[in-house]
């Protein structure tokens, strides 16, 4: 009998694979993301001398035993693919993770005295009884292991259900603003939100006079978003500023973003919050050269927003009245632009392009006149075009993942003393009072006391809830909750079905601005929603054709730019993430070198 050793995958960073023919992935089922079924396989596996060092599954025992039957999980789906060798099946859990089995009965000892047999016997006939035992009856529709926590589906449902009804025709939106610095970001919205009615004529006025006292007479709209002392000496935004306005048929979430390359970490936080994005480009002749050209942050920032999954784009023109609303410069730009975008993923049908002026208010909620610009006296404004994006499905039906971008401990939220109160969004399912939930990857009990929405109007129908899409607050208590656990990265999650956290993942990388070529060992930083972190790329596993998603090479022992790729990392500290088909919040992140965004990438598995 030849000798066989268990390989572990996971833990084999330096023998070489090469002559591993079985061992590699198919891309075949899913070009763009996903687990494939040789990936899947890969996870249980031996290696044996007389197949040549080639990797194969198990050979049955001499003696078969049927093994006792257990009834299958509620949640868990079973799909059988097809591989070389055995037949394998691959169970795709509710909130992502993904187990291997043999569909052959699992090696049972070849030798058993008769009372061995005997103690096995009575043992499968406890845990078939057990199995078969009628489950414990729910109350208002909660699961028993969350203690009234987690809601049904139905009861999800219904509840969104008269959430949409508080809508009324219109729907949640959440929308990036991104663009260069200095390209009038803040003020655009700031003059939209006063046009709109957001913001008050009193408020404007205050912030005038303030300006004209601080010598900067122009930036009243632009203090309605940078509310910091910091941001308002320095007059360019450094945090996301979150706020809110109606169109006829959408309710805008707005996510103002520092356009300075310092603050792009934050940039890349309100970018993966988001549906859609409004790329906002300086008009001036010389100003859009230098934030276009290498270097400038309208090209990252439109490449970051297409790599963090955002499909949608408005590009409002900005400053046309410093070019005299020439249509020659409108077409400049977005000729040049349009190229651009293009290449780096967005298609044309999904782009629209506008001159506006933030300062003047011209094209924002009105049309323009035909004798200020003729040529465009009968195109949308900007607002028509924020009217017409479409928001994405939510995920009210999965599983609560809450992540938590800011915590407070006193004097805001409406939990009482002694509550923590979290700032988010809720990316799938929904949380109302009363719910019992997992705080990750602390893995603490706690219960919600408290919901605020940025659908709060809408929630008034359906009673205090967040749900999937909305931003908002959660203000939570339990015994010996302590603050400590909380911080940004955490993630508020259903009990029965808690969010996974690992430091280790397998992962799809398409690498972008990389100055020589990766290899086993390269660090960066790892950018996922609100937080950063140290990573190693540890194993290089296959190459792969970025426009077809056709395997290329296996284990390449380095990476170009402009390539993609399939490798393992490694964290520092370990992140709640999940794979993208289940989560595309929690499956997408960027890394970053030196300040440079090198690579986007996508959770295959964990």
């Amino acid at each position: 009998m030849s000798r066989r050793r268990v390989k572990n995958i996971a833990l084999n960073d330096d023998e070489d694979y090469d002559v591993d023919e079985s061992f590699g992935h198919s891309f075949e089922d899913e070009p763009a993301f996903g687990v494939s079924p040789a990936t899947a396989s890969a996870y249980l596996f031996v290696r044996d001398k007389d197949t040549g060092g080639r990797i194969t599954q198990p050979p049955l025992p001499d003696v078969k035993e049927e093994p006792p039957q257990s009834a299958p999980a509620p949640q868990m789906a079973r799909l059988h693919v097809a591989t070389a060798g055995p037949a394998h099946s691959v169970k795709v859990g509710f909130a992502g993770a993904v187990a291997v089995s043999p569909s052959v009965p699992s090696p049972s000892p070849r030798l058993l005295s008769t009372k061995q047999q005997q103690q096995q016997q009575a043992a499968s006939s406890a845990s078939n009884s057990r199995s078969a035992s009628p489950a414990p009856p729910r109350k208002n529709g909660a699961d028993p292991d969350s203690a009234g926590g987690d809601s049904t589906e139905a009861s999800a449902t219904e509840a969104y259900k008269r959430y949409c009804a508080g809508l009324g025709d219109r729907a949640m939106i959440n929308l990036v603003i991104i663009g260069h610095v200095d390209a009038g970001k803040s003020t655009l919205i700031g003059h939209l939100l006063y046009l709109l009615g957001a913001v008050s004529q009193k408020v404007i006025h205050r912030y005038e006079q303030e300006c004209r006292k601080a010598g900067k007479p122009s930036f009243q709209f632009a203090w309605v978003l940078d509310e910091s002392e910091e941001e308002r000496q320095r007059g360019v935004t450094m945090d996301v500023a979150r706020s809110q306005l109606s169109t006829p048929h959408r309710l805008v979430n707005l996510l103002d973003c520092p356009g300075h390359k310092d603050f792009i970490p934050n940039m890349i936080s309100g970018a993966m919050a988001a549906d859609a994005a409004l790329l906002v480009i300086n008009a001036t002749r010389g100003e859009f050269e230098s934030g276009f050209d290498q270097g400038g942050q309208t090209r990252e920032h439109a490449l970051l927003a297409r790599g963090l999954g955002i499909g949608q784009l408005v590009v409002a023109i900005n400053k046309m009245d410093t070019a005299k609303w020439s249509e020659t410069r409108f077409a400049e730009i977005r000729d040049k632009l349009g190229v651009y975008l293009k290449s780096v993923g967005f298609k044309p049908d999904c782009v629209s392009y506008c001159p506006v002026s933030g300062l003047e208010g011209a094209n924002l909620n009105k049309p323009l006149s035909a004798e200020l610009c003729p040529w465009y006296a009968s195109g949308p404004t900007l607002v028509d075009l924020i009217d017409r994006l479409t928001p994405p499905p939510r995920s009210v039906d999965k599983p609560l993942r809450f992540y938590i971008s800011e915590v407070s401990t006193g004097g805001r939220g409406t939990g009482g003393s002694g509550a923590v109160t979290c700032f988010g969004n809720a990316l799938s399912g929904y949380a109302a009072p009363g719910h019992k939930l997992l705080l990750l990857p602390a893995n603490q009990r706690i219960t919600v006391k408290a919901v605020t929405s940025s659908g709060q109007d809408a929630s008034a129908a359906a009673g205090p809830a967040i749900f999937a899409g909305d931003s908002g607050t959660i203000s939570v208590s339990g015994g010996g909750v302590d603050p400590a656990h909380f911080g940004p990265g955490s993630v508020l999650s259903s009990v029965t079905m808690p969010c996974p956290c690992t430091n280790r993942l397998r992962a799809k990388l398409l690498l972008i601005n990389v100055s020589q070529p990766v290899t086993k060992g390269y660090q960066a930083i790892f950018h996922q929603q609100a937080v950063s972190v140290p990573v190693t790329i540890i194993r290089l596993l296959a190459q792969i054709n970025k426009s077809t998603g056709q395997l290329e090479r296996r284990h390449p022992r380095y990476i170009l730019s402009n390539c993609c790729a399939e490798v393992e990392l490694q964290l520092d500290r370990p992140l709640c993430l999940d794979v993208y088909t289940n989560s595309r919040e929690l499956g997408k992140f960027m890394l970053r070198d030196r300040g440079v965004t090198v690579a986007a990438g996508t959770v295959l598995c964990y």
